[in-house]
């Protein structure tokens, strides 16, 4: 999870992007992914919709998954290596 409580941390997090975003086009072999927004819902463990405060997007990929998964992965490692997630967020599981 990234934790971008100011500017400046929201700005690091930007430029990250922008770093990786040739290393992105890579993983992603320069073909888009196609995905289908299945509705909006709440994290099981975080309790109800009206007190939720994490909240996700189901999907379903239709073509491309190795793909978008191995691009996720570029991501979350620049993140991590520019020290925008916290040492105990940083083996988390990627959910796809």
């Amino acid at each position: 999870m990234l934790k971008l409580w100011n500017t400046d941390r929201i700005e690091a997090a930007a430029d990250v992007l922008r770093r990786v975003s040739p290393k992105v086009m890579d993983a992603l072999e320069r073909r888009p992914v196609y995905i289908r927004l299945k509705g909006l819902e709440c994290m099981p463990d975080r309790g109800t919709p009206p007190k939720a405060y994490v909240v996700h997007a189901p999907l379903e990929v239709i073509g491309g998954i190795d793909r978008l998964k191995r691009a996720c992965r570029v991501i979350i490692d620049a993140f991590i290596e520019a020290g925008l997630v916290l040492e105990k967020d940083a083996n988390r599981g990627l959910l796809v």
